[in-house]
């Protein structure tokens, strides 16, 4: 068994040495680039051309619209079934609302409540 194991770690430590060996003397393959080179004379740019003044008389403004009346109204006022439904029987007081909100810490327990009530 011992010689087992002394054997497989000879192995593995001999694998790992080649390996680096071989990563170190690999030839890294040669590049054909080569940055480009400045030019050797440079001249200045010629300016741009300036245009010319041209002066024209300005576009005459588009005719004023005209509009015609709106069309009769075709709506009616509504009829009196479609009011019923919302009828009322009087002045009504506002609805009473009631609410209750509670945090009893205990030392963080947290014991949160709320309570909520309408009338009306």
């Amino acid at each position: 068994l011992h010689f087992d194991f002394c054997f497989t770690m000879f192995s593995i430590k001999a694998l790992l040495v080649a390996s680096i060996v071989c990563c170190a003397t690999a030839s890294r393959p040669r590049s054909s680039y080569q940055p480009p080179r400045p030019s050797p004379s440079y001249s200045r740019p010629a300016p741009p051309p300036r245009p010319s003044p041209s002066y024209s008389r300005p576009a005459p403004a588009p005719a004023q619209p005209s509009y015609s009346p709106p069309p009769a109204s075709q709506y009616q006022a509504p009829s009196q079934s479609s009011q019923q439904g919302y009828a009322s029987s009087g002045p009504q007081a506002p609805a009473q609302y009631d609410f209750e909100y509670a945090v009893q810490d205990a030392y963080s327990g947290n014991d949160f409540r709320h309570q909520e009530s309408r009338d009306g």
